[in-house]
């Protein structure tokens, strides 16, 4: 059950991305800096997300985490001790929580850039994670993305993409419909 200040911070989320069309870096920006973590629910995301893999084997892996917020996917493999991770995000404020989150995992790296514009050696991850932000591939730039991905990936590589419309499908997203 959504809490009285989640609800407000999905409330000022959806309008500042969806009405007023703020640029994502904008969105995310004044998200990082007013309770994110709190209004998705950090915890239980990471809840989800470690069980959403739970039957994959991140010992010793490379794992490129696209759009890493401020990093429940990372916390959702952590204790499976990869051995490298690198999160993009297109956002500093969300990468200044990841950071601080992760400051003693020496081999958690960030990269401050959009996942478009990101590029890596042929082969690089045995994973490549994506949860709910395939909303930001370009219309038209999903063949380059995947392109990047497959290149990305090691032979036999895994690619884990969550999409979730935050406010389609989503509780908030059924409690919004009704009030629109």
């Amino acid at each position: 059950m959504l809490s009285l200040a989640q609800l407000r911070g999905f409330i000022k989320w959806y309008y500042s991305e969806y009405i007023n069309k703020n640029t994502v870096d904008d969105v995310y920006t004044s998200l990082s800096h007013h309770g994110y973590d709190d209004i998705v629910g950090f915890e239980r995301r990471a809840s989800a997300l470690k069980k959403l893999v739970s039957r994959n084997n991140f010992k010793n892996a490379t794992v490129l985490d696209l759009a890493c917020g401020t990093g429940a996917f990372i916390q959702a493999i952590i204790d499976h001790k990869p051995k490298r991770i690198v999160g993009v995000d297109l956002t500093a404020g969300m990468l200044k929580v990841a950071k601080k989150r992760f400051k003693h995992d020496k081999n958690i790296s960030f990269i401050h850039r959009s996942y478009m514009n990101v590029h890596f050696p042929k082969g690089t991850f045995d994973y490549i994670l994506l949860a709910n932000a395939s909303r930001y591939i370009a219309f038209g730039e999903e063949k380059t993305f995947f392109s990047h991905v497959r290149n990305w990936l090691k032979p036999n590589g895994i690619f884990i993409i969550l999409s979730d419309n935050v406010f389609g499908y989503s509780t908030f997203g059924r409690m919004l419909s009704k009030l629109i």
